[in-house]
């Protein structure tokens, strides 16, 4: 929940009504690192909401490997839901448990997205919001894909992460 408190310090004289009328209201947040988005935008709630119910559509086929449903919620990462405030955490935890449980499938389906797609994922995955998992379950799910032949950047850059802390 927000509240945000608006304080008018000057208007315009009109030229019938002596009252202030407002027509429209737009609040733009911006979180460091991502980009603006407007919480009175009128298909706000629409994008948000179907992208809500596509992640709990496709996380329990996600957690069986499915990979086409891995491969989608990756995606959401580029969308709007990912931007909005109260998405991020939900796909950091989505994230964190699809590491742990699938690191290989995972991690392979992360490098093969263009760059945006990835550095937004792994942005997620170096700031985990969440203490469900210790960051030794995540080194050693990090571990393990390497251990099957995964070499990449973002790999190191992950077993760094979660070994230093």
């Amino acid at each position: 929940r927000l509240k945000i408190l608006v304080e008018i310090d000057r208007v315009h004289d009109g030229r019938k009504y002596e009252d202030l009328c407002v027509t429209e209201l737009r609040v733009f947040l911006k979180e460091k690192g991502r980009d603006p988005f407007e919480l009175s935008h009128p298909e706000y709630e629409k994008r948000i909401n179907g992208e809500r119910k596509y992640l709990l559509e496709q996380l329990p086929r996600a957690l069986e490997a499915d990979r086409a449903a891995l491969q989608g919620l990756i995606r959401l990462a580029d969308g709007f839901y990912m931007r909005s405030g109260e998405g991020g955490e939900w796909l950091n935890e989505t994230y964190l448990a699809l590491l742990v449980k699938h690191p290989y499938d995972f991690l392979l389906l992360v490098g093969r997205q263009e760059k945006s797609v990835r550095d937004k994922v792994l942005q997620e995955l170096l700031q985990p919001v969440t203490d469900k998992y210790a960051n030794r379950q995540l080194l050693k799910a990090v571990r393990s894909a390497q251990g099957r032949g995964l070499k990449s950047a973002y790999l190191t850059q992950l077993t760094d992460f979660y070994s230093a802390r």
